[in-house]
Order: C-alpha cells, then structure tokens, then sequence
C-alpha cells in the first residue's frame, strides 16, 4: 500500500489494509445481521481483521457499536412483526418471496446477552467471582443470627399466647 492510502490497484484503504468498500460491506453485514462471521464472509474479510481493526481504530470501534446497535434495533423490530397479533407485518413481504429464516429464540438471547453487555460490548460475566473463606464465613454467621434472632421471637411469641391462654383459663374457672 502506498503512502497515499491506496493499494497498487488504487482502491483506497483503511489503516489496516482492507479496502474500504469491505470494511462498508462488513458494517452494513454487522447492522443487519448482529453476526460478525457472517459479516466477515461477506465482506471477505478475516475474524481476527475485524477484531485487530476494532482494538485498534477508534473510528471502526465506533462504527461497529453503531452497526450492532442498529442490528439489535433490526432484531427488536423483527420480534414485533413476528409476534402473534402484530399487524406490523401483514403484506410487507411480496407474495412470491420465500421467509426469511428467523428463530425467535436465538434472537431473544441475543437481546439478553446485549443487555448483559458493558458499555464497550463485552460481555460481562454472568457468572460471580468466588468469594473468600471469611468472606462465606460471615455470611453464614449473619443468616444464622438472623435465624436465632427469628426463632427467637417465635418463641417469645408462643410463651406470650400460652400465658395468655393460662390467664383465660384461669379467668374462666
């Protein structure tokens, strides 16, 4: 590549290399799709391209979010029209075109996991660090007082009802 951003054949090129009608055809995949492989293959590009290019220009890291966020947008959407009752969806596609290929559930968990995500897209662990030994001890040792403390006034609660009860009978004789 040459110094003026082009390749030898004069396609312009983004910093990394990849020509910029890829890196366009890569987002527009991603926006529309939520899938990076796919976008990859579409755009004939590598995985590891996207996620070097992602790490390292901003500008693409910028981009890729706006791509998800339209994508997921496009999956909410979808989620709609198909929804039993919708009327969203009557007479949109023409009557000799095939359905497209949609599983609900696939897109319901994808939601999920964007819900999950942090701020820059990564996923965040649904699963909590292991706590420490004191860490466990004091908890238990917390609930336990909470328990006697319960069963404590319990009891309080039956010595006053039998009280009771002996002072009515009492009263009664």
């Amino acid at each position: 590549m040459g110094s003026n951003g082009k390749d030898k054949k004069g396609k312009p090129r983004g910093p990394s290399g990849v020509t910029r009608v890829r890196r366009e055809r890569f987002l527009a995949t991603l926006a529309a799709t939520c899938n990076v492989r796919l976008a990859c293959e579409t755009a004939g590009v590598g995985l590891s391209w996207t996620y070097t290019a992602r790490a390292n220009d901003p500008e693409f890291a910028e981009r890729w979010e706006e791509a998800l966020q339209q994508g997921y947008v496009n999956l909410e959407c979808e989620l709609v029209r198909r929804a039993p009752g919708s009327s969203l969806g009557d007479g949109e596609e023409d009557a000799g075109d095939a359905p497209r290929p949609f599983d609900e559930n696939l897109a319901l968990r994808m939601l999920d996991q964007r819900r999950r995500a942090d701020p820059q897209g990564r996923r965040v662990p649904t699963r909590l660090k292991q706590p420490d030994a004191q860490t466990v001890l004091a908890s238990v040792n917390r609930k336990l007082d909470a328990l006697k403390r319960q069963v404590e006034g319990k009891q309080q609660i039956e010595e006053k009802r039998q009280i009771e009860g002996k002072r009515q009978s009492e009263g009664e004789r």
